[in-house]
C-alpha cells in the first residue's frame, strides 16, 4: 500500500516539463504548458482509478470486519488526499516551468 503512495507521488511530481530559458517568452511555450497539464490530468485519473480498484478489493477482503473497514476507509481517504495534493503540485510545476520570468538570471 505504501508503495502505491510512493509510486503515485513520484509519477505525479515527475511530469514537469522544463523549457529552455530562450523559449520562455515565445508563444510556443504555451502548448508545452498545456501538454504538461494534460499529462498531470492523465496521471491523476490513472492513479485515482487504480486507487479505487485497490480500495474495492480491500473492502471486499475486509468482509464484515468493522475495524478493517474503518481502517481501509481512512487509508483510502489519505491516499486520495495525497493524489489530489500531488496533482495540484504537478499542475503548479507546469505553470512554474512555463512562466515568463527570468528564473533569477
Amino acid at each position: 500500500m505504501r508503495i502505491l503512495i510512493l509510486i503515485a507521488a513520484v509519477a505525479l511530481v515527475s511530469c514537469e516539463i522544463a523549457t529552455p530559458a530562450d523559449r520562455v517568452l515565445q508563444p510556443q511555450a504555451q502548448p508545452a504548458a498545456l501538454a504538461c497539464a494534460h499529462d498531470c490530468d492523465h496521471l491523476f485519473r490513472s492513479w485515482t482509478h487504480s486507487e479505487r480498484a485497490r480500495h474495492r478489493m480491500m473492502v471486499k477482503n475486509c468482509g464484515r470486519d468493522a475495524e478493517c473497514l474503518v481502517f481501509e476507509a481512512a487509508q483510502h481517504d489519505r491516499i486520495v488526499a495525497l493524489l489530489v495534493e500531488q496533482h495540484a503540485e504537478c499542475l503548479a510545476n507546469c505553470d512554474h516551468e512555463q512562466g515568463g520570468g527570468t528564473g533569477g538570471q
